[in-house]
């Protein structure tokens, strides 16, 4: 992969991938299917794969963690849209 500018790197840094599962799903079903992720998401070959496109393997340590980090997001995004005046097309 060829270097990146500082702000290509941080955008490239910044992507996230996510599993979402319906609401009211019983925690015991949410805490199982993370876990299988983690699990997943730890073997040598996934880190690999991941690398050689240049995304890490980073995983929410818990779901609440994930709930809590995509809350933020939702809140962060909006007026960063509204400052730099972009309208949906």
């Amino acid at each position: 992969m060829l270097p990146l500018e500082p702000a290509a790197q941080q955008r490239l840094d910044d992507r996230r991938q996510a599993r979402a599962v319906v609401r009211g799903t019983p925690p015991a079903i949410i805490k199982r299917v993370h876990d299988a992720l983690i699990k997943i998401m730890q073997q040598p070959e996934i880190i690999n794969k991941f690398a050689a496109i240049g995304m890490d393997t980073t995983t929410s340590a818990t779901p609440a963690d994930f709930a809590q980090m995509l809350q933020d997001e939702i809140k962060r995004w909006p007026p960063v849209v509204k400052a730099a005046g972009i309208q949906p097309e």
